[in-house]
C-alpha cells in the first residue's frame, strides 16, 4: 500500500512552508503589515512636504497681495494710515485667532495621544486575553487527556504547575488555578513528605483490616 504524500507541507530548498490555514492566513497577514509598514515613512514624509507646501503658497499669495496693493496705493495717493482704535482692534483679533489655533492643534494632539495610548492598551490586553485563552484552553484539554501517573517530576521541569483539584497540569504564570482559583504548585512534593503520607496510609489500612 502507498502512502499519499503529505499536503501540509512544502519542501522549498532548505525552508519548508506549511500549508494549513492558520499558517496560510498568518503569512498573508505578515506579508500585508509590513508593506504597510514600509509605506508609513513616505506617506509622513508626502504628508509633511504637502503641508508645507501649502502653508508657503498661502504665505506668498499673501505677501503678494499686500505688495501689490501697497503699490497701488502709493502710486495712486490714497491713503492708508490706520486709526489707532482700528489698529488695536486688528491686533487684538489677531491675537485671539492665534491663540484659537494654538487651542485648536492642543486638542487635536491630545485627542491623538489619547487615541494612541487606547491602542496600545487594547494591545496590551489583546495579549494579556491571548495568553489567558492557551492556558484556559490548555487546562480543558488537559482535563480530558490521560494522566500519567508515574514521571511527573519533568512536568515540573518544564515549567508546568499542577492543581490538586483539578488534577491537571497547566502552564500558567499565576498562583492560583484558572478554573477552580485553588493555589497550584510548582515543585513536586519532597521525599519525606510522601514517604509520612505513605505510613499514615499504611496504619490506617492496618487499622481497618484489624
Amino acid at each position: 500500500m502507498v502512502n499519499a504524500p503529505n499536503t501540509n507541507n512544502v519542501q522549498t530548498g532548505n525552508t519548508e512552508t506549511t500549508k494549513d490555514v492558520f499558517s496560510t492566513f498568518k503569512q498573508s497577514s505578515d506579508k500585508y503589515f509590513d508593506a504597510v509598514e514600509k509605506t508609513l515613512p513616505h506617506y509622513h514624509q508626502s504628508v509633511t512636504s504637502l503641508q508645507q507646501e501649502y502653508l508657503q503658497a498661502w504665505t506668498d499669495a499673501v505677501d503678494s497681495t499686500v505688495d501689490y496693493q501697497r503699490k497701488f496705493a502709493n502710486k495712486t495717493g490714497i491713503n492708508t494710515k490706520v486709526p489707532e482704535a482700528t489698529l488695536t482692534a486688528v491686533h487684538n483679533t489677531n491675537e485671539q485667532v492665534i491663540k484659537a489655533v494654538d487651542a485648536q492643534s492642543k486638542m487635536t494632539t491630545a485627542a491623538l495621544d489619547a487615541a494612541r495610548q487606547n491602542v496600545k492598551t487594547f494591545t496590551n490586553n489583546a495579549k494579556a486575553f491571548g495568553e489567558l485563552n492557551n492556558n484556559v484552553m490548555q487546562s480543558w484539554i488537559s482535563a480530558f487527556t490521560r494522566k500519567r501517573k508515574s514521571g511527573q517530576h519533568h512536568r515540573y521541569a518544564e515549567g508546568k504547575k499542577r492543581c490538586q483539584t483539578c488534577d491537571i497540569f497547566i502552564e500558567w504564570k499565576g498562583l492560583y488555578c484558572p478554573c477552580c482559583g485553588m493555589r497550584v504548585r510548582n515543585k513536586p512534593r519532597p521525599a519525606r513528605e510522601l514517604k509520612r503520607r505513605f505510613r499514615e496510609y499504611c496504619k490506617q489500612l492496618a487499622v481497618s483490616s484489624t
